[in-house]
């Protein structure tokens, strides 16, 4: 079965909120120039009645306006909604879903580009978001997100959310570069989403290892058929000991070598074990222990057992269990 495609991206991105109106939207819109194909239709403020014209009619409109927020349409696959927080927030989206075949190389390249203009200016935070059906098992990680092309972060926040920064820097590509912020790119050859998979998912989990504690969400993945061998390749490090039933307890043991990872797969069946507390037979299950057989198997992959429930511990050389801490 083939592997699904993108059926859209969003560049979401915020302009500094001391912008005025005019100055704002004149920004993001010299910006996405690549993405302009005729005349500009918009919907400013939302519910009203919609004009067309050229980007100086936009701004003499904008100038008369008390509040700006609304919708303003550059072709017949890319519109921007925008409205005004502490930043400016745009969001700026490519849809594909209706093109055969789909411009997806093309229409990422481009809200890249209109990035890459941005980070020269005012730009305070970006994101580039695969919009697609595919993909889907993955962790969401902090700074990055999800499914991610793009993403602007400083040196600061990586610290911040990561107990291993330089897992993080490892991960991605500089697209630009000005002082402690990076404009950060992957996967930017990726058609299809099994591609894309491939291309970040030991990135995704590296990361997911480093980060801090609770940061990094775990969703019930959802695997396309075409991805199912890729996310259920690997050995099996996980070997599931047996249930303590006056302890309500299930427990597995680990022996991985040094370059080995828990898979995906058995780290999302932890994850659903510990969140349903129960087997699929009905039995209750209040602890997910996970026993190493020594302390640096155990370090090494705490982090996501951790977080989605479970208890890790090791057995040192006495014989006895010893908890991992958070």
């Amino acid at each position: 079965m083939a592997s699904s495609i993108p059926y859209g991206f969003s560049l979401v991105c915020g302009l500094r909120g001391e912008l005025t109106p005019r100055r704002a939207v004149e920004t993001l819109l010299n910006a996405a120039q690549s993405l302009v194909d005729g005349a500009l239709s918009w919907l400013v403020p939302y519910g009203s009645d919609p004009r067309q014209g050229e980007l100086a009619d936009l701004l003499e409109h904008i100038e008369g306006l008390a509040e700006v927020k609304g919708r303003i349409y550059l072709s017949d696959i890319a519109r921007v909604n925008f409205h005004r927080d502490d930043d400016w927030v745009f969001k700026l989206h490519v849809n594909l879903e209706h093109h055969s075949p789909r411009p997806v190389k093309e229409s990422l390249a481009a809200l890249v580009a209109t990035a890459r203009r941005l980070f020269a200016g005012d730009l305070r935070s970006a994101r580039i978001l695969r919009s697609s059906g595919g993909a889907n098992c993955i962790p969401e990680l902090p700074v990055c997100g999800y499914k991610t092309h793009l993403c602007l972060t400083d040196k600061n926040e990586v610290d911040a959310c990561y107990q291993d920064p330089a897992v993080f820097w490892e991960s991605w590509r500089t697209e630009a570069r000005s002082g402690d912020r990076f404009l950060l790119t992957r996967g930017l050859d990726a058609v299809e989403d099994l591609a894309f998979l491939k291309q970040v998912s030991a990135a995704q989990w590296a990361m997911a290892r480093a980060a801090k504690p609770g940061l990094t969400q775990y969703f019930n993945p959802n695997v396309d058929q075409a991805e199912t061998a890729f996310y259920r390749s690997g050995p099996r490090h996980l070997e599931l000991v047996g249930y303590l039933e006056d302890k309500r307890l299930v427990e597995y043991s680990g022996f991985l070598a040094e370059d080995a990872h828990i898979t995906p797969e058995q780290i999302y069946q932890i994850a659903e074990l510990a969140a349903v507390g129960a087997l699929p037979d009905g039995r209750p299950v209040e602890t997910v222990r996970v026993v190493f057989y020594e302390e640096a198997m155990a370090q090494r992959e705490k982090r996501p057992l951790l977080d989605v429930g479970a208890k890790v511990y090791f057995e040192n050389q006495e014989g006895d269990l010893v908890e991992i801490a958070e």
